[in-house]
């Protein structure tokens, strides 16, 4: 699951300088003032369908230029995300038509994760 998210983010990343990489000139105060806004919408409208493009776009130039977000921050709301995400996982394991679909879809992801390392070789 570990190689599946750090793929994800270097997917983002990837995506991310193929667009231009138009953060390349904002200052690191600017960049982290920018992510923690990010992050504190996401957090306020956590489980809606939000728009993680402008924060991965964001952690993209932060990892490019080897810095990290700054996560002392939002350490609040990275709580009420942790928080949220867990009421939205014992929703979830209170339903067997819903959690034996999002598990198929899970199952999908990885196994095209998998895929994708057998076709490349």
């Amino acid at each position: 699951m570990l190689a599946f998210f750090e793929n994800k983010r270097m997917d983002a990343t990837a995506d991310y300088l193929r667009r231009g990489r138009h953060l390349a000139e904002v200052d690191i105060d600017e960049l982290n003032a920018r992510w923690i806004a990010c992050f504190k919408d996401y957090a306020a409208n956590f489980g809606t369908g939000h728009n993680h493009r402008p924060r991965e776009d964001i952690e993209s130039e932060m990892q490019v230029r080897g810095l990290q977000p700054p996560f002392e921050s939002v350490a609040e709301e990275f709580a009420a995300v942790i928080a949220a995400s867990k009421a939205q996982a014992d929703r979830l394991l209170r339903d067997p038509v819903r959690l034996a679909q999002k598990e198929r879809e899970i199952t999908a992801d990885l196994e095209a994760f998998q895929r994708s390392f057998k076709d490349a070789n």
